[in-house]
């Protein structure tokens, strides 16, 4: 079977007729998030502070907190990006 021309020269854009979803949302999320965390030093410090706090109180329950937090993480994407952006 041939794949579709969309498929493989164009992954960014979605193809309609196999109705896939674009990257392009994501990538750009993660990369105005960095941007924020970039220019804000005191929000910089808020997240990492917080992630060391995270990460103290999930090596107090390992490895069981982990693998609940990376099931989380999964289910929380699937959620988060299964839905195109619709014009209001």
């Amino acid at each position: 079977m041939i794949p579709h021309y969309g498929t493989v020269c164009h992954p960014i854009s979605p193809d309609p007729e196999h109705n896939e979803t674009s990257m392009l949302r994501p990538f750009s999320c993660f990369g105005l998030g960095m941007l924020f965390l970039g220019i804000s030093p005191k929000l910089r410090m808020d997240v990492t502070n917080g992630i060391g706090a995270g990460a103290a109180a999930m090596s107090r329950y390992a490895p069981f907190s982990y693998v609940v937090s990376g099931i989380a993480l999964i289910i929380f994407m699937m959620i988060t990006f299964r839905h195109d952006s619709r014009p209001r």
